[in-house]
């Protein structure tokens, strides 16, 4: 090989601080950073295939945004179909591993896809290709001007590049090698320069001193030397593209095409004569005639800039500005409203403007996110106005809330679940999975045959649900911009429409579905599952739920049934909280399945528990009002339903409604919120305001549920689109999950509540009419209460 293996070496190093001024592009199915000059000019591309920190990482974005600033189209995919290596990973990660998912195959159609965009959409005449460690193999590969691949060349610390795929290349190239380097050692650099001068190709190979590998892009920026180097390493890559992508017709001077390699002859010989840190040598091969006397000309004149300068390295380099020949202008951004993302030194994530559907694309991919909504969301519904009925058939009533509860349970435990997963193994297949599951087991709960097997159907069908209503929080909103929230245009479309259409974003907000369905999963995805605080999140929720919905119900209170499931869901809820914690602190592989650092920003947490609030009283009065309409007023289950329909009609108007307050009306979500909670206040307790002893449906009641319907649906379409504005990008998926999570949790405690009331309230009641020996058939079927006598 010319170079080695990749090792810990590539994943080390110092995370940069600024704000990137590109921008994000869907180039078939794959993310790509394009960052573009000041006249947008596309004459001239840099193609910058990345270390495995991947496209996302800050400082490969400004590198990127300096070459634009230097007059380059730049454009740089995601190599790694958003599984990157993070920062500064332990030595325990498995790097080797990691490669094996993201073999030539997986790698070349990426590459060669976006040379092709750029050459025949955006018109590049030629396109210099800048490679670091892993990306630098893919630009030896595709250095084949002759066959409409990339023209020039330049990589940086090079990793497991091929001997033959060196000497195949047809194009120029120029090598920035690091002093201290395992990848590309001295033997390997030496091979290299061999393998080069027979190629027949012009090169340069470029040493920097006092550095290891990965100086380039990931250099600490403290250290003046490092950064000296890293500078200079920079410029060696424009003027070598300034040479082979913008020459002009003749030979150019020798003291204009290289006058930085030789400042760094003359950098390292005055270093080393004063003692000082070398900051490399430059060795140049070119076919070009030059007399001596040109050449000391341009030495004498470096000379004499050194020692005009200052008598030190360091000092000289806080004078020098060397990134660019013209300060770049910053492209103008979204505000960030309250200033959350602002970040800090060290820890800024870069922000770029996303790319947007529209026309035909934008109308199919919403009717097939709506028509999967509607249906995971209806479900609940039409088992809550079918509830009485299902249990008379199947003879177990006293257990019916378990039909609803077994659903919440699972939906409320895997919607954060499969929010971080799809973090991981992208939106798509959890998408799919979700629909998978949601699918059969809906179709079990229909052959069912016994009310336990539907309350065990019920638990799979709410895990699918779960992944569904997720799964559209989180693309939905990537569809349009912020300000188009309120104006998303519906129809209705088959449901297939969702395998094709539908967005997917690993870490990222890509707006297409043409990658592969994963059919495989590397071992460094499973090894960023947090499989522990998954089932910590089940264990609480269900545990808690559980002591709710049977203490007093079926076990006193005081019971260990009921209090060990207690004890039991606080102390998961800790452990949680200290496990979730430490992954985060210090860096480990796995992901937290709930970052705990979302809760450091007081509004975001506010925001959870507003979910919370909004969720408590919905599910309680979704479920309740239908059914005491059939056990109380008699009335059927299709009458039924239509006594909730004011409220169920509120809700999406008012969903609606909140979309156009605050992107045409411009009202600040705190206003719509503080609204919604009122209302919600005022149409729940107007409604806790029924008789007990009246058995009709009182005409107010559909008045009441229109003000919480709008209540419903101001509180939590402002929340989902107000958490947007404030949480990070690679939290979003998750931040998503736990408001939808948290909602359906005070739902599943309301409910859990509400139901232990009532069967206490109807067991007591009952038997202070009837014997004991006719109970149990009512606890059946409410049915029953026909076969009783009127003196009965």
């Amino acid at each position: 090989m010319a170079s080695n293996m990749p090792a810990r070496c590539c994943t080390v190093g110092a995370k940069h601080s600024g704000e990137a001024t590109g921008e994000y592009q869907d180039i078939n199915g794959v993310e790509t950073y394009f960052s573009y000059p000041e006249d947008r000019s596309t004459k001239h591309g840099v193609l910058i295939l990345t270390d495995v920190i991947g496209h996302r990482f800050i400082n490969s974005q400004l590198i990127a945004d300096q070459f634009a600033a230097n007059g380059y189209l730049v454009a740089m995919p995601d190599l790694f179909h958003g599984d990157p290596v993070k920062l500064n990973r332990p030595e325990s990660f498995n790097l080797m591993s990691w490669l094996e998912g993201h073999p030539v195959e997986r790698v070349d159609p990426v590459v060669d896809s976006v040379i092709q965009y750029m050459r025949t959409h955006l018109g590049c005449e030629k396109v210099g290709a800048v490679g670091y460690c892993f990306g630098a193999k893919y630009v030896v590969r595709f250095l084949k001007p002759e066959e409409g691949k990339v023209d020039v060349g330049y990589i940086a610390h090079p990793g497991f590049v091929e001997l033959e795929e060196l000497s195949a290349i047809t194009g120029p190239l120029s090598i920035a090698a690091a002093e201290t380097d395992d990848i590309f050692p001295t033997s390997k650099r030496h091979q290299s320069e061999v393998i080069l001068r027979d190629a027949g190709q012009p090169y340069q190979i470029n040493l920097y001193g006092g550095v290891e590998h990965g100086f380039a892009i990931r250099a600490d920026l403290t250290d003046k030397a490092k950064k000296f180097a890293k500078e200079q390493a920079f410029l060696q890559a424009v003027q070598w593209f300034d040479e082979f992508i913008r020459a002009t017709a003749g030979p150019m001077p020798l003291e204009d095409m290289y006058p930085w390699a030789i400042d760094l002859c003359v950098f390292e010989a005055f270093d080393y004569l004063n003692g000082g840190i070398g900051c490399g040598y430059s060795r140049l091969v070119r076919r070009a005639s030059r007399s001596w006397s040109d050449l000391s000309a341009v030495m004498a004149s470096t000379e004499q800039r050194v020692n005009n300068a200052s008598p030190t390295l360091f000092e000289m380099e806080d004078r020098w500005q060397p990134m660019s020949r013209q300060k770049p202008v910053p492209t103008e951004r979204d505000t960030d409203p309250v200033g959350i993302n602002s970040g800090t030194e060290g820890e800024q994530e870069s922000k770029p403007p996303r790319k947007y559907l529209s026309g035909w694309k934008l109308w199919l991919l919403t009717a097939g996110v709506w028509i999967a909504l509607f249906l995971s969301t209806i479900e609940t519904t039409i088992v809550s106005t079918s509830l009485v009925s299902i249990t008379n058939a199947l003879n177990g009533f006293l257990i019916k809330d378990w039909v609803v509860t077994a659903y919440l349970l699972t939906y409320t435990g895997f919607l954060t679940i499969f929010a971080k997963f799809s973090d991981i193994f992208g939106r798509k297949t959890m998408l799919i999975l979700a629909l998978i599951i949601f699918s059969l087991s809906s179709l079990l709960c229909g052959v069912s045959t016994s009310i336990v097997e539907i309350i065990v159907f019920r638990a799979f069908q709410g895990v699918g649900a779960s992944g569904i209503y997720s799964m559209v929080m989180v693309i939905a909103p990537d569809m349009v911009p912020p300000e188009k929230y309120g104006n998303l245009p519906g129809g209705l479309v088959a449901l297939i429409l969702i395998v094709w259409c539908l967005p997917t974003s690993e870490t990222s907000s890509r707006l297409t579905f043409r990658e592969r369905l994963r059919t495989k999963l590397s071992k460094s995805e499973c090894a960023r599952v947090d499989i522990c605080g998954m089932f910590l999140l089940l264990a609480s929720s269900v545990l808690l739920v559980f002591a709710l919905e049977e203490g007093g119900s079926r076990y006193p209170w005081d019971s260990a049934a009921i209090i060990v499931p207690f004890v039991l869901a606080i102390i998961a809820a800790v452990v949680l909280a200290i496990w979730e914690v430490s992954l985060e602190r210090k860096g480990s592989v796995q992901e937290p399945v709930f970052p705990p650092s979302i809760l450091k920003n007081r509004l975001l947490a506010a925001m959870l528990l507003t979910a919370f609030f909004v969720g408590f009283p919905f599910v309680a009065i979704v479920v309740n009002v239908p059914q005491r309409a059939q056990a109380v007023s008699g009335l059927s289950p299709l009458k039924a339903g239509l006594a909730l329909l004011p409220l169920l009609l509120a809700s999406p108007f008012a969903t609606a409604l909140s979309g156009f307050l605050t992107s045409n009306l411009r009202i600040p979500p705190f206003y719509l919120v503080l609204a919604a909670s009122v209302l919600q206040l005022i149409g729940v307790g107007l409604s806790c305001s029924y008789p007990s002893d009246r058995t009709e449906v009182p005409p107010s009641q559909y008045g009441f549920e229109v003000i919480m319907g709008i209540g419903f649906g101001l509180g939590l379409t402002t929340i989902l689109t107000f958490a947007r504005a404030v949480v990070e990008e690679k939290h979003m998926a998750v931040m998503m999950g736990a408001i939808t999570q948290i909602r359906v949790l005070g739902g599943t405690i309301s409910l859990a509540i509400c139901s232990t009331i009532l069967n206490n309230h109807v067991k007591r009641r009952i038997l202070s009419v009837v014997s004991p020996e006719q109970v149990q058939p009512i606890y059946d079927s409410l049915s029953a209460i026909k076969d009783l006598t009127p003196s009965q």
